[in-house]
């Protein structure tokens, strides 16, 4: 598949039963309602190594997950690469793993970025924080300008 072709994957994490941990999935399941065209999206509990099996038929991935830095205010967007030693493999990854697992099993990891929101609630609610709360829209509006440029 040319690279013209390929999609933009939208991956959240998180547990929606651990207050604003579950920030990841209520984002990737928003982008999701908005239709975007070439954008698939996957809300999840947790990063798995079977994941990776599908990361070479994307241009882009973009992860999007809480922050237990309690000093972080706003959404914040970072560029991943592949780590740097092997991964151990295991239940739960991030993202930095997945895509050395893709480089090493495929040869090939997409540009990857990581939507990283503010969180202060991660005890057992499904209830969220306002500043967490106040991080959605922001987060949807730098996802969207993303995907656009990427396009």
């Amino acid at each position: 598949m040319p690279s013209s072709e390929k999609k933009i994957f939208v991956i959240g994490y998180g547990n929606t039963l651990r207050g604003d941990d579950g920030i990841g999935q209520i984002i990737a399941e928003k982008i999701e309602e908005l239709k975007i065209e070439n954008v698939e999206t996957l809300a999840l509990h947790q990063l798995t190594p079977d994941l990776a099996a599908d990361f070479p038929k994307y241009k882009q991935i973009i992860f999007i997950d809480a922050s237990e830095d309690i000093r972080q205010e706003e959404v914040q967007v970072f560029e991943l690469s592949p780590s740097q030693t092997p991964p151990q493999i295991e239940h739960a990854m991030t993202p930095e793993n997945l895509l050395r697992l893709s480089k090493d099993l495929y040869s090939f990891a997409p540009p990857s970025i990581a939507v990283i929101l503010p969180a202060r609630n991660f005890e057992f609610s499904e209830v969220l924080s306002a500043v967490t709360e106040s991080a959605i829209k922001p987060a949807i509006n730098i996802i969207t300008a993303k995907i656009k440029n990427i396009s």
